[in-house]
């Protein structure tokens, strides 16, 4: 696929790996959809560096994690993209002893659940106009943490919603996933505390923000992959 020219939605798209993955397409003069809950101010920042690479930028907000969240513009959206990358997700420790329905639902709901609905619209309009759009979960290598039950949860269903659902969404949407190790530290930490985390790794070191849009140009490139994982984790499954 070639991007010029193309409209892509990026959630979760205004900071840390989010931002790097929407001046990417801006770079490749893709015109992006820039998704944001509450990073306001750094979203209307990279809406303004992605207007000066030339790519026409649109920045939308909505909080997935609420229940009464107003979807209606990002499922509008949806209906005109060519590529989604399903980036948004909640990261946080609960106790397991201390995880209530509220934990589960939201991170059900940010993890998976919009994303579905954004895939669904997707590839409902693909469908109408005849033609092909692609989709990229980004998702995580490591499987279980038991702090982070809920988190799992949801990525363990957009995973699904990767490896299981393509079949439905085939031939008019290609859907694939990049599953990352350790890239940035989570926030609230430190280098320190992903290169203590990347000496475990079989490869021994942390990865890099370009190792990750390596991958993404992998798949928007390649246009015989669907259903597939790929896992940029130096080891990490």
């Amino acid at each position: 696929m070639e991007l010029e020219g193309k409209n892509v939605l990026i959630t979760g798209g205004a900071k840390r790996i989010g931002k790097e993955i929407s001046l990417w397409f801006a770079k490749n003069k893709a015109n992006v959809f820039i998704h944001f809950s509450s990073s306001e101010s750094e979203a209307k920042e990279l809406k303004k560096h992605c207007e000066k690479l030339g790519a026409k930028a649109e920045i939308i907000k909505c909080d997935f994690s609420k229940e009464n969240a107003d979807f209606s513009k990002v499922l509008e959206i949806s209906r005109e993209i060519d590529i989604a990358v399903c980036n948004a997700s909640l990261f946080y420790p609960v106790n397991p002893e201390e995880i209530k329905y509220e934990d589960i639902e939201k991170n059900i709901n940010v993890n998976f659940t919009f994303h579905f609905l954004i895939v669904k619209e997707m590839w409902k309009s693909m469908r109408e106009k005849k033609k092909t759009g692609k989709v990229i979960t980004v998702l995580d290598a490591e499987k279980s943490r038991k702090n982070f039950i809920s988190y799992h949860l949801g990525k363990h269903l957009l995973e699904y919603m990767t490896t299981q659902l393509f079949q439905l969404f085939a031939p008019h949407i290609l859907i694939n996933g990049i599953a990352l190790g350790p890239i940035l530290p989570p926030e609230g930490k430190d280098e320190n505390y992903i290169k203590k985390i990347s000496e475990n790794l079989p490869l021994k070191k942390q990865g890099s923000i370009a190792d990750v849009l390596l991958a993404i140009e992998f798949i928007i490139k390649n246009d015989f992959i669907t259903g597939n994982i790929i896992y940029v984790s130096g080891g990490l499954k």
